[in-house]
């Protein structure tokens, strides 16, 4: 599975100022890898990260990101809950979902809540990294996997 990075262009590091960017997972490892794969590019800057939705929004609407990575399944408040809460306090930001989870009843409620995108766990990380820059362009990253389950592929 990747992140249909069918545009080349949109993997192209960014020009000036790096991200922000927001890691929310409620597990370490994954946070951890993800901060190291992000903070390795230069147009990249892990601001903050959180292990639940509520510290996860806490955290976003306290930093103000350019990008929110969100797991959906954490404990206590999920993620489609803190997309929501970030969405209507930081609309700036752009929250992409990040989980292992490819039911489409989770997707369209977390697109609902104001996700700007919809990457899955198994993607590479350098489709991860793809995603992130495609969505500071404007492009909204959904994995192949989702567009299929939507009826667009």
């Amino acid at each position: 599975m990747t992140v249909d990075v069918a545009v080349q262009g949109d993997c192209i590091p960014l020009t000036g100022l790096p991200a922000r960017i927001v890691v929310v997972d409620d597990h370490q490892l994954i946070r951890m890898g993800l901060r190291a794969a992000l903070d390795a590019e230069p147009d990249f800057e892990v601001c903050g990260e959180a292990p639940d939705g509520v510290s996860g929004a806490e955290v976003a609407l306290r930093e103000r990101p350019d990008v929110v990575l969100m797991d959906i399944a954490m404990p206590g408040v999920d993620g489609i809950e803190a997309t929501s809460s970030i969405v209507a306090g930081w609309p700036q930001a752009k929250v992409l979902m990040l989980t292992a989870f490819s039911d489409v009843r989770l997707v369209r409620a977390a697109l609902g809540a104001g996700a700007y995108g919809y990457v899955l766990k198994d993607a590479d990380p350098r489709s991860v990294i793809c995603a992130v820059r495609k969505a500071l362009r404007g492009v909204r990253p959904i994995s192949a996997e989702i567009t299929e389950l939507l009826g667009g592929g």
